[in-house]
């Protein structure tokens, strides 16, 4: 006897009811239920095998809509469902056969349309993928559901500014749409536009306040503006609403390392391994946590290196181990170990173990791809050398400015042709100059998997990537072999330690005798500085000591480094000058992720001042955080520049020479400790180069007393400084370089 079916449409809607609740065992036995009574009840049958997927049973649920479909093979919701669950299973092709059913049997089924273009995006068919969802937009003009799946595939492939469009066609249709509303946030995020990004956040979580992947992004977001404690709480809001979110604990950990809190961040890293025993990016952030942004006293830079050797040691055993490195693939680019330079001691061997890690992986995950011949002579018909540079700074920032901006304004273009990988989506001035200068531009952000197959397709002869550290997707390119001849730079002055990096682009004069030992790539010592650097424009910000906190009254040195820069070792420095001067004061910056580093640097001077029997907050001044013109006018307001010992200033260095300021420096046995000495030994100022720790000491107090010879020393500067700006022979050197090891290798 078959129920009523006015009975069975109350039961069907009951139990649609629970499954979007999520009881779906509940849902599953009143399905049964209404099967026992009408056992081919279709409807009924379609839900059962799609709760049966959903708890994790795809071939059982696959099996019953087989035998639904082949009793009633024209259900276009059907071969829909049969559709996701062979997607589900990996078998993407077959997924597309069933969505090509639905649509063939209900044209206007959108939904169907959606999840075909999905599939074809899995395969890689990109232009059926984006008809597909074009065919869901057409049949539901009115629905926000195919401008959203459009906008998903369009981002995926890196097509932002199109993926923009979409998203906002499916916000203006669907205002309450916090899916969308993040999405689109991720994707103002990346093209640098924060202020609407936070904006679309701030909008999606209100209208779901669980919403952790969109508290997540945010987190990001904010992180990357610079609102470390905003980023922290975000964070923390996106693991009290899913508490399992394994990526929302990594950055959160990552967070509280960067403000400086290496301990609350290990405890975090703990918990998600808890929850995730083989999360490879998590045992990199164990690792990289080792290593603190700053340090109390000398002996605790022994004790974390040593923990950082053993961690990687353990890791590096873990992965040559195993069979299948690639599965280990989160772990390239994850983090890098960018404070090890910051110990003052040569990281070779450390590197070349975590380079030889990583390259290990990359070598399993990504396999050799055929690469191009070297051209032949451009005497002989050739075509030009094809030389490209893969950055995230593209921008206006250090490693752009000091090291690739020259060279790629300069290199000679009839015999160069020019590719730039700007894997960042951040844009100003000097994005789009850069991008006026090469031959080829492709602004990111972009998957990593769409950069390796543009690169390749591009066929470059020699890759430079001018830092190493700081950009992770730099990193992971860097990993792989992507050109015959790989090249990285000073942007970040450590070697990578990567196989896949040949030679390490630097100074003559910035490196030691036996620099040749730092580094597992071969050094190239291009003559001088090594680079063509061209002075910023820097507009004249009205700036006085009463601005900034600092006595008129008495001579002012300039310590405008990171923080991360100073060693406890030298924190004696302070002290010594300041007994030998008497009153004056020295000006550093604040950290600018959080107060913690900033108030253990203030406590670690006092401690070094109150050992000389002296105040150290009459004589330490820590300024906020400044932009550009700020800074500058800031510098020129002191009296004296005092270098970092160990990593020396360049960029922020060379910024001080409009103003004439004296230099005092110090030639570390390292090349990043050497960058200041080079600058003054190209002006011929090499007296101002302290050889000890109390030749340095001595000559920047005398120059804090001497008013008279604080002048004579910036009369030599203004008129040596020209010599330090737009060195051609670098270049020359750099073209020669280049052309001999395309050709010979």
């Amino acid at each position: 006897m078959r129920a009523p079916e006015q009975d069975v449409a109350v039961y069907l809607q009951q139990a649609v009811a629970l499954q979007r609740e999520g009881q779906l065992p509940a849902a599953e036995a009143l399905c049964r239920n209404i099967l026992q009574v009408n056992k081919h009840h279709p409807d009924a049958t379609h839900l059962l095998a799609w709760l049966i997927h959903q708890q994790g049973d795809p071939p059982n649920a696959l099996r019953m809509l087989d035998r639904l479909l082949k009793a009633r093979s024209k259900f276009p919701a059907a071969h829909n469902s049969r559709g996701l669950i062979l997607g589900a299973m990996g078998q993407q092709r077959d997924a597309v056969t069933s969505f090509n059913q639905a649509v063939s049997l209900d044209p206007a089924y959108a939904l169907a349309w959606i999840n075909r273009g999905h599939a074809l995006a899995a395969l890689g068919r990109q232009a059926d993928a984006r008809a597909s969802f074009d065919r869901a937009i057409a049949a539901r003009p009115r629905d926000a559901d195919g401008y959203y799946a459009k906008g998903q595939f369009l981002h995926g492939t890196g097509a932002l500014n199109d993926a923009l469009v979409c998203y906002d066609h499916a916000i203006t249709t669907r205002p309450d749409f916090p899916e969308a509303l993040n999405n689109r946030a991720v994707v103002q995020d990346a093209l640098g536009r924060m202020e609407e990004a936070f904006a679309d956040f701030a909008r999606a979580v209100q209208l779901r306040p669980g919403f952790a992947e969109a508290w997540n992004n945010l987190g990001a977001a904010q992180d990357r503006a610079g609102r470390y404690a905003d980023s922290v709480a975000s964070f923390r809001r996106a693991v009290a609403s899913r508490p399992d979110f394994t990526g929302a604990l990594l950055n959160l950990a990552d967070s509280l390392y960067i403000g400086g809190r290496r301990k609350e961040a290990l405890a975090t890293v703990a918990r998600c391994r808890a929850i995730d025993p083989s999360n490879m990016k998590a045992r990199i952030f164990q690792l990289i946590f080792q290593l603190p942004i700053l340090y109390d006293d000398e002996a605790e830079i022994t004790e974390r290196r040593n923990a950082y050797a053993t961690e990687l040691r353990a890791l590096c055993d873990l992965v040559e181990a195993d069979p299948e490195p690639r599965r280990f693939a989160d772990a390239v680019g994850a983090s890098q170990p960018f404070f090890l330079a910051y110990q003052g001691q040569s990281d070779v061997e450390l590197q070349r173990l975590y380079g030889g890690m990583m390259g290990r992986i990359s070598a399993d995950l990504y396999p050799p791809e055929p690469l191009p011949p070297a051209p032949p002579s451009p005497g002989l018909g050739g075509r030009r050398i094809r030389v490209g540079f893969v950055s995230g700074f593209f921008r206006q920032h250090p490693a752009w400015r000091n090291v690739a901006q020259g060279w790629v304004n300069q290199l000679d273009r009839s015999r160069f042709e020019l590719f730039g990988y700007h894997t960042s989506g951040w844009q100003d001035s000097e994005t789009m100059a850069a991008r006026a200068a090469c031959d080829h531009f492709v602004q990111g952000p972009l998957d990593p998997a769409i950069w390796r197959t543009r690169i390749l397709a591009d066929a470059p002869d020699v890759l430079i990537y001018p830092e190493i550290g700081m950009d992770q997707t730099a990193a992971l390119l860097a990993a792989q072999r992507l050109a015959p001849v790989q090249c990285n730079s000073w942007g970040h002055p450590d070697t990578s330690g990567l196989p896949t990096l040949d030679y390490f682009i630097s100074s003559e004069w910035m490196e030691p005798e036996d620099g040749d030992a730092h580094y597992t790539e071969r050094l190239v010592r291009l003559p001088g500085l090594g680079v063509y650097y061209i002075p910023r424009q820097i507009e004249t910000a009205p700036f006085s000591r009463a601005d900034m906190g600092v006595r008129d009254d008495v001579p002012v040195y300039w310590c405008g480094q990171s923080l991360y820069k100073y060693l406890p070792q030298h924190d004696e420095i302070y002290p010594r000058i300041a007994r030998e001067v008497g009153a004056c004061q020295f000006a550093f910056i604040t950290f600018p992720w959080g107060t913690d580093v900033t108030e253990q640097f203030r406590r670690r001077l006092h401690r070094a001042f109150a050992a000389f029997g002296l105040d150290g907050a009459a004589h330490v001044v820590i300024l906020p955080r400044m932009d550009g013109n700020q800074f500058s006018a800031a510098t020129g307001q002191c009296d004296v520049v005092l270098d970092s010992i160990g990593w020396a200033g360049f960029n922020t260095n060379l910024e001080s020479l409009p103003h004439d300021k004296p230099i005092v420096t110090f030639a570390g046995p390292l090349m990043r400790g050497r960058h200041t000495a080079a600058v003054m030994r190209t002006m011929g100022m090499p007296d101002m180069v302290a050889e000890t720790i109390d030749s340095y000491v001595a000559l920047a107090a005398e120059l804090g007393r001497d008013p008279e010879q604080r002048a004579r020393v910036g009369q030599r500067i203004a008129a040596a400084k020209g010599r330090v700006y737009r060195d051609r022979t670098s270049i020359a050197a750099l073209e020669e370089f280049l052309k001999r090891v395309v050709t010979t290798g």
